[in-house]
């Protein structure tokens, strides 16, 4: 499966790519997955989840 990015409404080095989910009980689902482009070699990511970031603590990304 290839993945397409374009650029996101963030500007320079942010892409994008949407993910078509199974419908669910509202219809037509889907997912927007943006990186950011990096040069740095830093291995180190962040997912965050709409919805979801209160199971998440600041301190190193920890679950709760």
């Amino acid at each position: 499966m290839d993945t397409f990015y374009k650029e996101d409404i963030l500007g320079e080095g942010f892409q994008r790519t949407t993910i078509s989910l199974r419908d669910d009980y509202e219809g037509p689902a889907v997912a927007t997955l943006v990186r950011r482009l990096s040069d740095t070699g830093n291995s180190q990511s962040v997912l965050y989840i709409h919805g979801f970031n209160d199971y998440f603590s600041r301190g190193r990304w920890r679950v709760v």
